[in-house]
């Protein structure tokens, strides 16, 4: 580890990672599963523990911020806060649930120990009426039923109102919506309800005034999470009636953004996910049924109008907040100084490398920067964490953040119940503990490639496979064939347009300091001469499912039986060792009765079942 403290010595993960066991609900934020209390939901719906988990991205901090200063009537201290309307924009994955739900909690009261860390307390509004509409949870034919202002936020929308007692609960009892804007109404409460009931039952959108009317009440928050999914289920319903309601979505949503733009202390936050995705197309239909709305419908000057709302979009988290929201949520503490030691130590391998020539890619282009990220991402490498969000996390069903939190959290569980942990200084692609099948799982399985659980196990992910057996006689301080192995896998798994890794790709997610390169080469050129599925084309070096020649060789002799091969070996002994000169030649003699003791030149040859031969080796010395 040249002189750099273990993992054990510098980090202490969170105790439900160490316990094991975290399965997708624990890191898949749900913002209705946070409305409805749900049970085993704690890491999300507890608030106090929910900030204590999250890292407080620019993003996150941003959106709080101009929410919070628009709700609270000081648009002008904060920047971005003058739009009503605001789009969080992420693809799937990326963490805008995660600023839903602070959202959430913050504007139904929650005040965690933590809240500084995240938007300034004084900007915190002391009250406010809020309703988040979860698009995969609207029904328009059955309808979303439960008490007027919501069960989490009853309590606090009869506050508001200003009602107590039998009034306040005759209010709150159960109705249902049948309609996105009737759903928005029912959880802001009793008079937004009694605005909207009759509106929401004949399927037909307000008009602004009652809009305006219902935001007069209180500073008021409105979340609309998933849009594109459901207009996606109205557009392909068989009801031609359901499928009208697409086209009413959006002229309300036009409407609903004209009032919220009008008045003071109004928010809208709604989603849609970006990139390649599911939705991608409902998504895009979307964006422009609102262009083409407001500019059938409005007058120029109002169109500039929603423009400037709908131009106000906000991300979650940039690239290089990615490891400090691994770090926050899998470890309870890290040693900063720690951190240091190993960035310095990167820092130096990066800049002796570039020196000579070799590349790492980012990490030999900018060596100071790069240990930056690695200190700021610590116990992560940067390598790992750019592979897993570019190269992994891009591929449907991993979802970015989300699926690099469960494949490190299952790591991280892994190498502190065994060794990994004494031996590590900083987690690389190549230091992932890949012998665990849970591991494994957590990505090939959520992407589909659970076909190259074979080849992984057979090349390098066994402590019989080919890489193993190498490090067992060359390498067994280091493990340097299974590293490499390991970090080329990671790079496979994505598949097309570049599956594999370049040697750039492999040096930054193997090389540890105080390694050379020319190491890893020897290697994984070692290890290609035994593996079954390891190839390379000269530029890339990849884990395939199909097996290469080593093992169609390797196929074709385990087909050849036992039996066949002694009858051929025999048969070539005897065609070169024939009877038919001066000398007698004797095949096989069981014992020296075989031999006649008689004056005659004879020759003995010993069967090969008989005979065991000490050669020397044939490997290359080490």
């Amino acid at each position: 580890m040249s002189g750099l403290a273990s993992l054990r010595e510098t980090c202490v993960p969170r105790a439900d990672v160490l316990a094991g066991g975290l399965v997708d609900r624990h890191f898949a934020a749900q913002l209705d599963q946070v409305m409805g209390g749900a049970a085993g939901y704690e890491a999300y719906a507890d608030a106090e523990r929910f900030f204590e988990l999250t890292f407080p991205t620019t993003g996150l901090r941003d959106l709080l911020a101009g929410t919070f200063a628009r709700l609270s009537g000081q648009p002008q201290a904060t920047p971005g806060a003058e739009h009503a309307v605001y789009r969080y924009e992420t693809s799937f994955g990326g963490g805008k649930t995660h600023g839903l739900i602070a959202l959430w909690h913050l504007a139904s009261g929650a005040r965690p120990a933590n809240t500084a860390e995240f938007v300034d307390p004084a900007l915190l509004p002391a009250r406010c009426q809020t309703a988040a509409a979860v698009g995969d949870t609207l029904d328009p034919i059955a309808g979303v039923s439960g008490p007027v202002g919501g069960a989490a936020a009853g309590a606090a929308n009869d506050a508001i109102s200003g009602t107590e007692g039998g009034a306040g609960h005759q209010a709150s009892a159960g109705v249902t919506a049948w309609t996105l804007w009737g759903e928005i109404a029912r959880q802001l409460g009793p008079a937004a309800w009694a605005r909207m009931a009759d509106h929401d039952e004949a399927r037909t959108g307000c008009g602004k005034q009652v809009w305006l009317d219902i935001f007069a009440e209180a500073p008021t928050l409105i979340i609309i999470d998933e849009l594109a999914q459901y207009l996606r289920r109205l557009g392909a319903s068989g009801d031609p009636a359901v499928q009208n309601l697409a086209g009413a979505t959006i002229d309300a949503l036009k409407v609903l953004f004209e009032a919220a733009t009008a008045a003071p202390a109004v928010r809208i936050v709604f989603t849609l996910a970006t990139g390649t995705t599911a939705f991608g197309k409902e998504t895009t239909d979307v964006e422009r049924a609102l262009a083409d709305v407001a500019a059938q419908t409005l007058q120029t000057e109002a169109a500039d109008v929603m423009a400037r709302p709908m131009g106000a979009v906000g991300r979650p988290a940039e690239d290089h907040e990615i490891g400090h929201i691994l770090r926050r949520r899998l470890f309870e503490q890290v040693d900063a100084s720690a951190a240091a030691d190993a960035a310095g130590a990167y820092r130096d391998l990066y800049a002796r490398l570039a020196d000579r020539g070799v590349g790492t890619g980012a990490a030999t282009d900018d060596p100071a920067g790069y240990a930056g990220r690695l200190e700021a991402g610590y116990p992560f490498h940067p390598a790992l964490i750019d592979c897993l969000d570019k190269r992994i996390g891009p591929l449907p069903g991993f979802q970015r953040a989300r699926g690099a939190l469960k494949m490190l959290a299952e790591s991280v569980q892994s190498l502190w119940a065994g060794d990994g942990a004494d031996e590590l200084a900083v987690l690389n692609l190549g230091d992932l503990p890949l012998e665990a099948r849970s591991v494994r799982a957590s990505v090939t399985s959520s992407i589909g490639r659970e076909a190259l659980d074979g080849p992984a196990t057979a090349d390098f992910a066994a402590p019989g496979s080919h890489a193993a057996a190498l490090d067992n006689e060359r390498w067994p301080q280091d493990r340097r064939a299974t590293r490499a192995c390991r970090t080329v896998f990671l790079h496979s798994v994505a598949g097309e347009p570049a599956p594999g890794a370049s040697l750039p790709d492999v040096y930054a997610g193997t090389l540890r300091p105080g390694e050379d390169p020319d190491a890893i080469d020897e290697a994984l050129a070692a290890t290609a001469q035994r593996a079954w599925h390891l190839t390379s084309d000269g530029a890339r070096w990849r884990l395939q499912i199909a097996p290469n020649a080593n093992r169609i060789i390797a196929a074709e002799v385990e087909n050849v039986r036992n039996s066949d091969v002694t009858d051929e070996l025999d048969r070539r002994i005897r065609d070169i060792f024939r009877s038919d000169g001066p000398v007698q030649v004797v095949h096989a003699p069981a014992s020296p009765a075989d031999l006649p003791d008689v004056a005659e030149l004879r020759l003995a040859v010993f069967s090969h079942a008989d005979v065991t031969h000490a050669g020397a080796s044939t490997a290359t010395p080490p």
